[in-house]
């Protein structure tokens, strides 16, 4: 891992200055990016303003011998492709990180497929994911050499005390509004059972969002969170490091949950909106388990998920040979290209809908109807003979609250299944 027993050289480019968060993975790192300040320590480069883009291999050349890098890590959002370039001839070992790929999805943009086609443009022999662990096998699939979950790395939560005086009973807090139909229509379901105890806190907008959330977190009695499209929010880790008692939404297998937390030990899970809503009576009902769950909550963030752990650990891990036990994809190639594709902009249609349906043609290939598998809500429906017949408009129809896209043969790519 190092040259002798020293630290490794870490060198870090990000352009977004939203990625500067809390860590560290070696007390020798450089830090590129727009948005800090150039610093040079005791005769040796800490940091380097740089607006991009950045030729990586020619700022290494730079730097003398005792810094030149054992690890490069790239930090950031799918458009840091457009920063960080020229890597692919570097020696030392290359990391990127993919992050906010689960949300951007527009015409011409694809947020996915273009941190997918960065990381084999540059070369890069491992990439990690802090959230979006269902999204990692797509890399594998398409040819990255080795992919890793690393649960909230970067991600400096509020510590808060675990025995502050309740103000308040059942809580989510985060952004509502008609950028989430799913989300809002499961905070209704949840409010018409809950009453009076159930309040919904909007932090957009707010000068410190993840301050003030920390305290209705801590002050509250249960605080529930919402996934979108399967992706292991914030939200999971920031409960807890508040001190507050995490009641959080179950997601598929292989999406890292029970990978993150040893869920019934730290946290609790729910399947709807009604069931959130069953096990939050019940919590409020019995004290004493509530407040050890909280406890518990608490001091599995302290031993796990400070900065400090992330970092000490993490580093071991990119540098080392470990591979993760993610599920494999049925395609690879063309396939697994063509696949992944139709996945990002079903994934797109899927978060937006309230209640959504995809109905599959009979004759679609088995692989491509395992991609329901991906997603954590709304239905799969195969359009046998029996099946319920929907007031179909082309690939489209609506009913209530339920959205409905058809797949057919004709609609999505050719696939030959590996």
């Amino acid at each position: 891992m190092e040259r002798g027993h020293r630290r490794p050289n870490v060198l870090i480019l990000t352009a977004n200055a939203n990625t500067l968060r809390s860590f560290c993975l070696s007390p020798e790192e450089i830090l590129v990016s727009p948005a800090v300040t150039p610093t040079v320590d005791r005769g040796k480069v800490r940091a380097i303003a740089h607006p991009g883009p950045v030729d990586v291999t020619a700022l290494v050349a730079s730097f003398p011998e005792d810094q030149k890098p054992d690890l490069v890590v790239v930090l950031g959002a799918p458009e840091v492709g457009q920063y960080a370039r020229n890597l692919k001839g570097l020696s030392c070992r290359k990391a990127l990180f993919s992050s906010d790929t689960h949300h951007g999805y527009r015409p011409g943009f694809a947020p996915l497929v273009n941190m997918v086609d960065y990381a084999l443009e540059e070369g890069f022999d491992v990439v990690l994911s802090a959230y979006n662990r269902h999204h990692l096998p797509w890399f594998y699939a398409l040819g990255v050499p080795r992919v890793l979950f690393a649960p909230f790395f970067g991600h400096a939560s509020r510590v808060h005390s675990p025995f502050r005086a309740l103000e308040g009973k059942v809580a989510f807090i985060g952004q509502t509004g008609p950028h989430h139909p799913s989300r809002n229509l499961r905070l209704d379901r949840c409010a018409r059972t809950l009453g009076e105890d159930f309040s919904v806190y909007n932090t957009l907008g707010q000068v410190d969002p993840e301050g003030a959330a920390a305290v209705l977190y801590n002050s509250h009695a249960v605080s529930l969170n919402f996934a979108c499209n399967n992706d292991l929010t914030w939200r999971n880790v920031e409960i807890l490091s508040a001190g507050g008692v995490l009641l959080t939404e179950e997601l598929p297998a292989g999406q890292g949950l029970s990978d993150l937390l040893p869920v019934g030990e730290v946290a609790l899970t729910f399947t709807t909106p009604e069931d959130a809503a069953e096990k939050a009576r019940w919590l409020l009902a019995h004290e004493v388990e509530r407040q050890a769950l909280r406890l518990r909550g608490h001091r599995y963030y302290l031993d796990h998920f400070t900065p400090e752990r992330i970092g000490q650990d993490l580093i071991e891990r990119i540098m080392g040979k470990e591979k993760e036990d993610i599920a494999k994809l049925p395609f690879s190639g063309a396939s697994a290209r063509a696949a992944l594709t139709l996945f990002e902009a079903l994934s797109e249609w899927h978060w937006r809908q309230a209640e959504p349906i995809i109905a599959l043609d009979p004759e679609l290939p088995a692989a491509l109807k395992g991609l329901s598998g991906m997603f954590n809500r709304g239905r799969f429906v195969e359009l046998t003979p029996d099946a319920p017949v929907l007031p179909w408009s082309g690939l489209f129809c609506r009913q209530r609250n339920q959205d409905a896209l058809r797949l057919r043969v004709g609609d999505v790519p050719t696939l030959s299944v590996a």
